[in-house]
């Protein structure tokens, strides 16, 4: 399945439990209070990362004086992810979705090529669970100004 439109803003996200690179299983997105959760589905490759760490270092200000938190979910298993984590000196939490099954509950595998990975989305979900904001990366990279102007406007 291509199809990368089916969860939309206003609508909730589908919850899910996956492991991090130590084994635990985690919920990625924040429900402990008025936090909004910037849950990142990338490729372990240099855009994945680049991405990251744009996001890492200039999360806006929202209207709303939300604090954020950020859960990065991979399409591989834990030793890959860790490696992923260390290469590109990212600090937040990374999750591991090597059987794809947050991929496909979120739509964003990409299927056409010989090993399924992400297209890379960016969602902001609140710690309702609605999706508050997405952007699909294109292979072009991320539009941070964009991003930035958007989420800055979430009251």
């Amino acid at each position: 399945m291509n199809n990368i439109n089916v969860v939309r803003v206003g609508f909730f996200a589908p919850e899910i439990k996956l492991p991090d690179i130590s084994g635990d299983i985690k919920d990625p997105i924040d429900r402990s209070g008025e936090k909004l959760t910037c849950l990142i589905f990338v490729n372990t490759d240099e855009i994945g990362g680049g991405l990251i760490g744009d996001l890492e270092n200039n999360m806006p200000l929202t209207a709303g004086g939300y604090d954020w938190s950020i859960s990065v979910i991979v399409p591989v298993k834990a030793k890959l992810a860790k490696e992923f984590k260390e290469r590109y000196g990212i600090k937040t939490q990374i999750l591991c979705d090597s059987d794809l099954r947050a991929g496909n509950l979120y739509s964003i595998v990409d299927s056409s090529l010989s090993k399924p990975s992400y297209h890379p989305v960016v969602f902001i979900i609140g710690d309702d669970g609605s999706v508050r904001y997405r952007q699909v990366v294109e292979k072009s990279g991320f539009d941070m100004q964009k991003f930035q102007s958007s989420v800055s406007k979430i009251i």
